[in-house]
């Protein structure tokens, strides 16, 4: 057994305690049950031949777990007596049981407490809330019992290692106290995300140590600076988004499947000391300093010469500071690439584009934007590209040229032309052959009008964002008739649209996010409509700058009939008058309901 810093306090369970927690152990199919029912051989002989009786339904360990308050789960952790029983649970069993008891009892579980959970109740999972995790002693008791009493399984006392550990937002974890991470031998899944007091040689150590590691998660540890030395035998997924003063990151992980650094801002170097034939996804968004691969690191972040393995997913939007050339260069190993972004990449010009969509033949998802391109020779390439199912387009681009990758791309799904010039010919053409859309964005399209939506039939598109562009009634009627799965519609900055036409929008489509930002004409109407059609559909409403629209009937109509809704934009004044009305007559403000007043764009 394992050794404790203070004795067990001798206590009674409570009657009727054990033989529930025997009760609930036998509904979860164990190896070992605790309880066997006695068999009858008469009744077996007089049964013979009949139907048997339906097995008990299965219950989650999660949901048994529940029936136990903590208090009684620290009963029977203290009491001595029944040490072999608890033991002999599921370890899935026991696992809930914890998750539970450390859910419950939040800030009162003390240092104490813990330690005589988990001796008792030992498990192989540990999610520590921060107001635990920011102990010393817990993490003292962490060490102790980190390593196994008993490897043999099929002992009635076997004890889990521990395999998964998570130290989120730790303020007393350092160098000092790592042991609670080093004597973990068996530990494959780690995240001290938060923990500000670690430092690049930590990682290191942790990374070298931990022999078993596989997931390995530091997100924004702001006390990792200047160089970052990655170096196991084991990892396969590494997270460290958002790690603002590291400067360069040196990875010797042959088995890396994923790196993810986004958001590392003044990042200038990423070195992947060998080659990677298991790496699939890197991701890189937001690092602005990130300088242009070498066209030595070319293979090591794409691939080999003589293999066609790779990475799948590559995401560069916002490195400012990647090149044409270096795309170019990338793209000779791209071949099976599947996920590409490179929005914001400025300097990332035709000749990379065009090389992409001749290469990149596998490419599912393909993220552009904020390049202005006039050749037309990369739009002719990614035709295709016909396992497209997500593409997102710079502004630059033609309604004609739209109009052709929509009848080129039978399998799209999401497509979005933010800030395009598009005429309403060319739009008409592009959905009459893509009929699998379900995502359409057309935001500030401004040239667009009725006409281009007169006979449009997209029969799967769920949402539509329509903002800033100029239609009216008639076009949202088109819309209601042609889109009948339309769930989802961003009219927002549209002076234009009224009652009419939104009520026919409303009463064929089943609206479950409505943005009417600034659209001056909507009255009580509208919201009345609404409650008819929508009250149980509905889920994001916007009607900030509404201001026909009157306090008395949102709350009628939106906040007292709608019982899924989420989220609820509104002028300042109605927002006041609406929080009133929730405090006197739902007891407070509603726990599900997100109340915003502002004046920026919501964006789906």
């Amino acid at each position: 057994t394992r050794t404790m810093s203070f004795p067990p306090r001798q206590v009674t369970a409570p009657e009727g305690l054990l033989q529930q927690l025997s009760i609930l152990a036998s509904k979860v199919p164990p190896k070992r049950p605790l309880m066997q029912r006695p068999t009858n051989s008469n009744n077996n002989n007089n049964n013979e031949g009949r139907r048997t009786s339906q097995p008990n339904k299965m219950i989650s360990p999660d949901k048994m777990a529940t029936s136990l308050e903590a208090h009684c789960l620290l009963t029977i952790a203290q009491n001595c007596d029944i040490i072999p029983h608890i033991r002999s649970l599921p370890i899935d069993l026991r696992q809930a049981l914890v998750d539970n008891a450390i859910k419950q009892t939040k800030s009162d579980m003390t240092p104490s407490l813990f330690s005589t959970l988990i001796h008792y109740f030992p498990v192989p999972t540990l999610d520590l809330p921060p107001s635990l995790s920011s102990s010393s002693e817990v993490l003292a008791i962490i060490a102790n019992n980190s390593c196994s009493g008993d490897d043999n399984v099929k002992s009635r006392t076997y004890v889990p290692p521990l395999v998964s550990l998570s130290l989120r937002h730790c303020t007393v974890l350092d160098g000092a106290s790592l042991d609670a991470i080093l004597n973990s031998t068996h530990l494959v899944s780690l995240d001290v995300s938060y923990c500000n007091r670690l430092v690049s040689n930590d990682i290191h150590l942790i990374s070298k140590i931990c022999t078993s590691l596989q997931d390995f998660a530091f997100a924004r540890c702001l006390g990792l600076k200047d160089d970052v030395y990655l170096e196991s035998n084991t990892l396969l997924r590494v997270n460290m988004h958002v790690c603002t003063n590291v400067k360069s990151l040196d990875v010797r992980c042959p088995l890396l499947i994923t790196l993810t650094a986004q958001g590392c801002l003044n990042m200038e170097r990423v070195v992947l000391q060998v080659r990677h034939p298991h790496l699939e996804t890197i991701v890189l968004s937001g690092c602005s300093s990130l300088q242009p691969l070498l066209d030595k690191d070319i293979l090591a972040y794409c691939g080999h010469e003589d293999e066609s393995t790779g990475v799948r997913e590559l995401m560069l939007q916002g490195c400012t500071l990647m090149t044409d050339q270096c795309m170019t260069l990338c793209t000779q190993y791209m071949s099976h690439i599947t996920r590409l972004a490179l929005f914001a990449c400025h300097h990332v010009g035709e000749n990379a584009l065009t090389a992409i969509a001749k290469t990149c033949t596998n490419l599912f998802e393909f993220y552009l934007s904020g390049q202005m391109y006039t050749s037309r020779e990369w739009i002719e390439h990614l035709q295709h590209c016909i396992h497209l199912d997500t593409l997102f387009l710079p502004s630059s681009i033609t309604g004609q040229d739209v109009a052709a990758l929509m009848t080129a791309l039978p399998k799209l799904r999401h497509l979005d032309v933010t800030g395009a010039s598009l005429n309403d010919d060319d739009l008409c053409v592009g959905m009459r052959h893509a009929t699998c859309l379900q995502h359409l964005n057309l935001y500030e399209c401004d040239t667009l009008t009725d006409r281009a939506f007169e006979n449009i039939q997209l029969p799967n598109l769920s949402f539509l964002n329509l903002n800033s562009v100029p239609i009216s009634n008639q076009g949202l009627v088109s819309i209601a008739s042609g889109c009948p799965l339309l769930e989802g519609i961003d009219l927002s900055h549209n002076g234009m649209i009224s009652d009419d036409g939104l009520g026919v929008l409303l009463q064929n489509c089943r609206m479950c996010i409505l943005y009417l930002h600034k659209c001056h004409l909507v009255t009580d109407t509208t919201l009345a409509n609404i409650r008819e059609y929508c009250s149980l559909t509905l889920r994001i409403l916007d009607i900030f700058g509404c201001d026909m629209v009157r306090p008395p009937s949102i709350n009628h109509d939106i906040v007292d009939v709608c019982p899924r809704l989420e989220k609820l934009n509104l002028n300042m004044d109605a927002a006041d008058q609406v929080t009133l009305h929730m405090t006197q007559h739902h007891g407070g403000p509603l726990q599900r309901l997100m109340l915003t007043s502002t004046r920026n764009d919501v964006f789906f």
